[in-house]
């Protein structure tokens, strides 16, 4: 008894060891057990991690046995507290847009030679479809075609991934198979068409330009393809604010490849569902430019056209406000002679070069200034900059609202107070980024094309996202309800009944004819089309549903022996031809208006014989209006104007004589905007017929009216 119980504690110590033990065995093969089955199935095999916001967390995490990939989080180290995951210092250098290195996987239509090279007076032998880039590349014209030539660069990138071993360079590469691709390209070149073929010949009652936007339309919504998607991942480039003015109406829902969205409706062109690209720069690359603060003598740099409509009034305003700054250089200029020379010696010796709006938000001078490395100082409050999601463009440019750009030695004063080390970095930084902005071939890591494609790439998620829920629905219908028959309009199409919008229809809308009989040097005239007609030109929205016409001839009066009478004089006969030969060279109603309005303009300030200076204000290329005068095209024009005139039914009593759908106004031709409202029976109501009631003078009267120029006049 005595040893047993010497033994007790003994035997009870094992047995509580042993309980402690199995337990603890236990616990650790129950926590493994759990560890493992929860690997098993934390790594999601349908999920990219390259896709979520913290995709370099989540490398780490995946990479269990791995060392992190990810140099832009510094090692978490371990001590008595937490454990922390610092994001290392902001380095100064480059973006890198495709960490992945996946090129984007481009379908390009075959579309024949008519729409791309043949458009550059390439010739095609047989039924060869693109030029043999390796033996020639055929050259885009130059001057200023080039500052809108994307569409050139994009089509040569993906022929060359055909048979050019880049990959590693390479952001898009071509696929022979549309059902493998990302996007679809369309080889379309727009800019070029606008610039090269938009006039009416002759010959022609349509110009080419609109010829081949119509086959254009016609041949994507017959594509299988574009009737997959509805046509939102089809890519399609119209960088010159007025290229693809007919077919852009029509071909909305794909992704457009844009200079700025200046001259669309936001939903037909957005910042969410296109890209904008840079302009090629004119101005030569400064090459080894060692250059620094003090050795650029001038402080603030702009040439170019001054007067501009829309948002580049601005210009004329601060040339007012700067023209006497003793370092500031603004005047007028064009690429005219040696101006691309001087421009560049002007913006290699300048320390801010200003990116005032134009016609348009943007303007090739921001790109020919980072080409400069001259700082640009940008006063543009809608411009959207390329690749701007991933570049910050604050730390190589200056934004100015307009509203403090005018205000009296604002924009002076701030130039002047950057110093030297600010400028530095900036100037420093403008010489990194201007890769992103060159284009060339063949194209280089880094470059224009590269980041363009990139940009493409980075809207390819939310086009399939759209069309994954576009067929959310399509199970309760027959498999051809899952391609689309139609896509919604944008929320500015206003009429309920078209709701819906058929891909492979005309645009509903019937335009309204709105035509100006007129003379150059009528005061009357001039002052119509000054003060009234620029109250609508430069609302986009209303001239989409107008065809606005001015024919120049008025009360010229031809005599027995074909001798022409104007009734202001020889001055009226040269410039009628003139403003004839202006709206045929530049058949793009914004560009020959504009001209126009610059001679009545010079006019009402009895400056008429200045004239000539109009195609330096507007930055118009004067060859080709020279060549209509002299050729006698401007004279056969004429006589066209006189045979319309002469048909008018009823006859013209005045000018200015104003034709609604080929009713005339009378004397209540100011109030035309009504007129047009009450005549237009689209869908699309422009603001201008909807924010005031429609008034107008239900006796229209030939009364005798003062503010006119009449024919009994010219007759005497």
């Amino acid at each position: 008894m005595a040893m047993a119980e010497r033994n007790a504690p003994a035997i009870g110590l094992f047995n509580q060891k042993s309980l402690f033990c199995l337990f603890l065995t236990t616990s650790i093969l129950f926590i493994l057990s759990w560890f493992f089955v929860l690997r098993s199935t934390g790594h999601s095999h349908f999920i990219d991690h390259n896709l979520l916001p913290n995709s370099k967390l989540f490398a780490l995490i995946d990479n269990g046995n791995s060392e992190p990939q990810s140099q832009s989080f510094n090692q978490p180290s371990i001590t008595n507290g937490p454990v922390v995951i610092e994001e290392a210092p902001q380095e100064n250098k480059l973006v890198d847009c495709n960490p992945n290195k996946v090129p984007l996987k481009v379908f390009m239509y075959d579309l024949p030679p008519e729409f791309h090279f043949e458009l550059l007076d390439w010739k095609a032998e047989g039924k060869t479809i693109w030029p043999d880039i390796r033996a020639k590349v055929p050259e885009y014209p130059g001057g200023l075609n080039l500052q809108h030539s994307i569409e050139y660069w994009l089509t040569l990138d993906l022929l060359s991934s055909e048979f050019s071993d880049r990959s590693g360079a390479r952001s898009a590469i071509r696929v022979q198979n549309s059902s493998e691709a990302d996007v679809i390209f369309v080889p379309f070149f727009s800019s070029i068409c606008y610039n090269r073929f938009s006039r009416v010949m002759p010959h022609q009652k349509r110009s080419k330009n609109k010829l081949l936007q119509e086959k254009l339309v016609r041949f994507l919504t017959a594509q299988e393809e574009w009737k997959r998607s509805g046509g939102r991942d089809h890519i399609i480039l119209a960088h010159h604010p007025n290229s693809l003015l007919d077919a852009r109406m029509k071909l909305w829902p794909a992704m457009f490849i844009l200079a700025d969205f200046g001259r669309y409706p936001q939903n037909i062109a957005n910042v969410e569902k296109d890209v904008i690209a840079p302009y090629k720069h004119v101005i030569r690359n400064f090459v080894n430019d060692m250059s620094d603060f003090d050795s650029r003598p001038t402080l603030l740099y702009f040439q170019g056209a001054i007067y501009r409509k829309d948002g580049g009034f601005v210009r004329q305003e601060l040339f007012y406000l700067l023209k006497d700054e003793k370092d500031v250089h603004f005047s007028f200029g064009s690429i005219q002679k040696d101006g691309i020379s001087i421009a560049s010696r002007g913006m290699h010796s300048s320390k801010f070069c200003l990116n005032i709006a134009g016609d348009t938000p943007s303007s090739n001078r921001l790109f020919d200034a980072i080409a400069s490395h001259c700082v640009p100082v940008i006063i543009s409050d809608d411009i959207e900059l390329p690749y701007e999601d991933v570049l910050d463009y604050s730390e190589f440019c200056i934004f100015v609202r307009t509203s403090d750009a005018l205000k009296e030695r604002f924009l002076i004063n701030l130039v002047r107070s950057i110093g030297r080390d600010k400028w530095t970095r900036m100037w420093t930084r403008l010489k990194e980024v201007e890769i992103f902005f060159e284009f060339q071939y063949p194209s280089k890591e880094g470059d224009a094309i590269q980041m363009i494609w990139q940009a493409v790439a980075r809207k390819v998620p939310a086009v399939k996202m759209k069309i994954h829920k576009s067929r959310r629905f399509s199970s309760y219908h027959g498999p051809k309800e899952e391609e689309f028959k139609s896509v919604p309009l944008p929320s500015n199409f206003e009429n309920d009944e078209a709701a819906k919008f058929n891909v492979s229809s005309s645009y509903a809308s019937e335009k309204v004819s709105l035509s100006l009989y007129y003379e150059a040097l009528c005061p009357y005239c001039a002052n119509f089309i000054v003060n009234g007609l620029m109250k609508v030109i430069n609302d986009n929205e209303f001239l989409s549903i107008v065809n606005m016409r001015l024919i120049p001839w008025g009360n010229t009066v031809i005599g027995n022996n074909k001798t022409w009478f104007c009734q202001h004089g020889p001055d009226e006969c040269l410039l009628n031809t003139v403003e004839a030969c202006a709206i045929n060279v530049w058949s793009d109603l914004e560009m020959h208006f504009r001209f126009i309005r610059c001679i009545e303009h010079l006019h009402l300030e009895n400056k008429h014989s200045e004239w000539q200076s109009c195609f330096g204000t507007e930055g118009l290329n004067p060859k080709l209006l020279v060549d209509c005068f002299n050729t006698g095209l401007g004279f056969s024009l004429e006589k066209r104007y006189a045979g319309e005139t002469a048909r008018l039914n009823p006859p013209h009593e005045y000018v200015p004589w104003v034709v609604v759908n080929n009713q005339p106004l009378l004397d209540d031709y100011q109030n035309f905007v009504a007129h047009v409202c009450r005549a237009y029976k689209g869908p699309h109501v422009p603001k201008a017929c909807r924010s005031a009631p429609v008034k107008i003078n239900s006796s229209l009267k030939k009364n005798s009216i003062d503010q006119v120029c009449y024919v009994s006049e010219a007759k005497k």
